[in-house]
């Protein structure tokens, strides 16, 4: 009982060091985020000043750091969910801009507020769909338990976590159960980036990192720290992941059409072809075997 009770407070420690660090950085997030939505506003209501006749270009966003389904490459996301849009939209003969928007939970705010169109990639939940309206399925997704490998402990499921201190990222959901077990029952620190993620495990300042499989695996080959780390088994949850319209984009009119073309592409492996592509495009571009 009093070594549960030292983690709990060395774990609040850690909390409150992070939110410390970052309060002006979080100032910075939150001015960052109006200036986005509000140069993507300009920008579309310059491409088309007589919205009667023209849509502007859809705009396509999705998470920043989750290979291989998608991260940042410059001003833009490259990955499966943003190759299946460029597909997709060039079928439907729509106009498109990818872009790049910062962190995952602004991409989010953003289709919350209509200024961003189609996020490519995106697992399904309550609250999210009060202003997504999701496509069908494209891809499973698991999501794992990783530790280090020289420091491993009994999993069987969510339950052996209780009591143990994780990390993962910000904006992340893993479903409405995982997420309010998650909200009731466990100690997660949640940060920005990868790097964080790894640091945070490899120091000993948790126990071990909720994610999913390809990121995990792909973001610590890229550290140099894959033999460090061990994923556990069974999977905590498996997902899907989806591509999602904004409840205010006038392009959500084509999902129907969408659905038909996703579900052709993944019964003609075309899909699965992506998921190949992308590996081996990551793994070139940072080195990995």
């Amino acid at each position: 009982m009093f070594i549960k009770f030292v983690n709990r407070l060395r774990f609040m420690a850690i909390i409150l060091f992070i939110v410390t660090l970052s309060a002006t950085g979080e100032e910075k997030y939150s001015s960052q985020k109006q200036c986005v939505c509000s140069i993507i506003e300009d920008q579309n209501s310059s491409s088309s000043p007589n919205k009667g006749l023209k849509l502007r270009p859809m705009i396509i966003s999705g998470h920043h750091d989750y290979p291989i389904f998608m991260w940042r490459r410059g001003d833009t996301i490259i990955g499966i969910g943003p190759e299946l849009a460029r597909l997709i939209c060039s079928e439907l003969n729509l106009q498109y801009e990818i872009k790049y928007l910062g962190p995952w939970k602004r991409v989010q705010e953003c289709a919350r507020a209509g200024c961003v169109d189609l996020i490519v990639g995106i697992y399904k939940n309550k609250e999210r769909q009060e202003y997504l309206d999701y496509s069908v399925p494209y891809m499973p997704d698991l999501t794992s338990i990783a530790v280090r490998k020289d420091d491993p402990f009994k999993f069987s499921g969510k339950e052996d976590l209780i009591g143990l201190n994780g990390i993962t990222m910000y904006g992340d959901s893993f479903g409405d159960e995982l997420d309010s077990y998650i909200k009731d029952k466990l100690n997660l620190l949640r940060v920005h980036n990868a790097d964080a993620i790894f640091i945070n495990l490899l120091h000993h300042n948790v126990d071990y990192i909720l994610w999913g499989d390809y990121p995990v695996i792909i973001n610590a080959s890229k550290l140099g720290v894959l033999d460090n780390i061990k994923l556990l088994k069974p999977a905590i949850v498996k997902q899907n992941m989806y591509m999602a319209f904004s409840k205010k984009s006038p392009y959500k009119k084509y999902l129907p059409q969408i659905n038909i073309i996703i579900n052709r592409l993944r019964k003609d492996g075309t899909i699965k072809k992506l998921e190949e592509k992308y590996l081996r495009i990551y793994k070139e571009q940072y080195g990995l075997k």
